[in-house]
């Protein structure tokens, strides 16, 4: 998959640029959030939840991310993108595995195994007091304008060396309001 020169980071619904993996871009709706939550021993920094719409996707984009997210998808796509960084605050060998899946309020939930933005190698580790940006891209196919909001899962935190469970896997619920 060839990787373009990043689109300018689009803000106002309407706002255009182009898909990062080729084909243009336009976003339909966003949600800024720039809140940190706390679970146990990890800080999740929420940056940003948008819904965009790809067009004119190059046929082997559209063939990679048919293979991940089980489903073909045409020229067009809409996906939702949520951006976050994980903390690590304590000085202990944290295990977490980050978004385990997104419920939207219109349907089916759609794994986070999906994800055509996932770096090739995403290590689980949070070794001492580290940071780890993380993007996902979720193909969406209900229809954009009924989605009002979505439920984040997010994977159990873990102590790294035992395996032992120190927060159970929670959830975060983002509603996508339209902004004018």
């Amino acid at each position: 998959m060839k990787v373009h020169a990043p689109s300018p980071f689009l803000s106002k619904p309407g706002d255009t640029g182009t898909f990062d993996y080729g084909g243009q871009l336009k976003l339909l709706k966003t949600v800024p959030l720039k809140q940190s939550i706390e679970f146990g021993p990890l800080t999740i920094h929420m940056m940003d939840a948008q819904l965009l719409e790809a067009s004119n996707i190059p046929d082997d984009t559209r063939k990679n991310i048919s293979i991940l997210n089980q489903e073909d998808i045409g020229p067009d796509m809409t996906y939702i993108k949520i951006i976050y960084s994980v903390e690590n605050t304590t000085d202990q060998n944290i295990g977490f595995y980050g978004l385990n899946s997104i419920h939207p309020n219109t349907g089916k939930p759609i794994s986070a195994d999906r994800n055509f933005m996932r770096k090739p190698y995403v290590y689980h580790q949070y070794d001492g007091v580290v940071m780890d940006n993380m993007g996902y891209g979720l193909v969406y196919t209900d229809d954009p304008d009924k989605l009002e909001s979505i439920e984040l899962v997010f994977n159990r935190i873990y102590d790294y060396d035992t395996g032992e469970t120190i927060v159970e896997p929670t959830s975060l619920n983002i509603p996508f309001t339209v902004q004018k």
